[in-house]
């Protein structure tokens, strides 16, 4: 343990003094000078740079300076940009994460040179751009040409990328107070379309993509309210046969994952289904009382030519089979048992005692003869 005294600060103008970029591993004689004022402007310009930080940011900065994060990607992120930090990232990483607004100073006056100092004035007005770019589009990060861009410190190509997106970073701003409004989530395909844009043909997409999706949000927001709004009975019954629920729901995903002709294709189905539903549920009440009134019909004539066809069988066994002989029939045509010879047909009485054939070849006699 121990402390430790702040050096003093040296003199910029003295002989001895120099750039800190410049202050190399000496190849011959140490110069004691120089040394001594390297080492006190090293001290200051530290302590200048992030002597007032809190613990948990300072751990926070050294974490991201030895992964070799950029300063334009998330916190923790090496998926992008990743590279060996060296004096301008690190002046990035300390402007950026910890908000010190002195730092690019700080490097004026201990750390470059004249030609570096001149890297710094395009720095500023490249990230004034960047900052105005990054504000404009919300939540979002901004493009991700743009964004390797800074942390390459290649300013002019980050002209052209601000040029070439032209009012993206509004319209993704307003696509996500669309969404909010909705009460959806953001679409992450149209997010990442943004963030991950990175050459002139991804630019030019989202000129016509965003404003795009924000209609397309609007009406999959409207649609999820239709289909969730409370309604009468028959109207929910429509829905319920048209399908709204899972056209909503269709929208919902076809817009999440990018496809907007999609979504906006389900979300047209919804205010169809919706515009139906009541005279869809009225037509199958209507229809299925029909069908209910038809079989309840059905039925009791069913029931009625049972009955009389019942009635009919019972009246019919009651009757004499004498009754039933046809008209003109005579006792002659029935068979009968006389003794032990049958009578049928071809015999009858003509007169007591005595027997004749009828109707078997000879003339029937007239009484008397």
């Amino acid at each position: 343990g121990g402390t430790s005294e702040p050096r003093p600060e040296p003199d910029r103008a003295a002989p001895s003094a120099l750039a800190l970029n410049a202050w190399n591993e000496p190849t011959g004689k140490p110069d004691a000078a120089v040394d001594d004022y390297a080492y006190a402007a090293a001290s200051n310009a530290v302590g200048q740079l992030v002597g007032g930080l809190g613990d948990d940011t300072f751990t926070a900065l050294v974490v991201a300076a030895y992964a070799g994060e950029s300063a334009y990607e998330l916190v923790g992120s090496v998926e992008e940009n990743r590279g060996l930090t060296d004096w301008q990232r690190f002046l990035d990483l300390v402007e950026v994460r910890t908000g010190n607004a002195d730092a690019a100073q700080v490097y004026r006056t201990w750390v470059v040179d004249a030609d570096q100092a001149a890297l710094l004035d395009e720095r500023a007005t490249a990230r004034r751009v960047y900052t105005d770019v990054d504000a404009a589009d919300a939540d979002w990060l901004p493009p991700l040409g743009l964004r390797s861009a800074m942390t390459n410190w290649e300013f002019a190509g980050a002209g052209d990328v601000v040029a070439g997106i032209g009012t993206a970073p509004a319209d993704a701003a307003a696509v996500q107070e669309a969404a909010d409004a909705a009460g959806l989530p953001e679409p992450d395909a149209v997010r990442e379309a943004y963030e991950e844009a990175a050459d002139a043909e991804a630019y030019a997409a989202l000129g016509s993509m965003l404003p795009r999706a924000v209609a397309v949000v609007g009406d999959v927001g409207d649609a999820s309210r239709s289909a969730a709004a409370d309604r009468d009975p028959f109207s929910d019954l429509g829905e319920l046969l048209l399908g709204v629920d899972p056209a909503a729901a269709d929208a919902r995903a076809a817009l999440d994952s990018g496809d907007l002709d999609a979504a906006a294709e389900s979300a047209d189905r919804v205010a169809r289904g919706v515009g139906w539903a009541t005279s869809a549920g009225i037509g199958v009440v209507v229809l299925v009382l029909a069908l209910v009134a038809g079989a309840v019909l059905g039925g009791a004539r069913l029931r009625s030519r049972r009955r009389a066809a019942r009635s009919a069988a019972a009246a019919a066994a009651t009757v004499d089979p004498a009754d039933a002989l046809p008209e003109g029939a005579g006792s002659a045509e029935v068979v009968t048992e006389v003794g032990d010879e049958e009578v049928a047909g071809g015999w009858a009485d003509s007169r007591a005692g005595e027997r004749e054939p009828v109707g078997h070849g000879g003339r029937e006699q007239e009484p008397g003869r």
